[in-house]
């Protein structure tokens, strides 16, 4: 999927997947922290995309760019219903790194 993607948007600078499209994106269970890890990372170098935002529901997220990963912990809240999270996490990540916060500032 990212490859054709290049072709169409070539240089993607940001790319969220869940944990479900990323195992089908790279056609392995990721039931492991450290095997999520890798699979953002290795996006990341392939030159998929430059940032990788691994999202997991009630696990967080892993933040992937050239350089490292990071494992974000999800707030603690009363879950009303998960629709719209993915669009949410994206829109504060996109106002933190237009704000000239870098992928690795917390």
């Amino acid at each position: 999927m990212l490859r054709y993607l290049r072709v169409v948007v070539p240089g993607i600078f940001l790319v969220k997947p869940n944990l479900r499209e990323m195992q089908q994106l790279i056609g392995e269970d990721l039931d492991t922290a450290e095997a999520q890890e890798r699979a953002a990372r290795g996006l990341v170098e392939r030159g998929e995309s430059e940032i990788v935002a691994l999202t997991l529901g009630a696990d967080g997220a892993v933040l992937a760019w050239s350089g490292g990963s990071s494992r974000i912990p999800a707030p603690r809240l009363a879950t009303r219903s998960a629709v719209r999270a993915g669009d949410s996490f994206v829109g504060a990540l996109v106002l933190r790194l237009a704000q000239d916060h870098s992928a690795t500032s917390k």
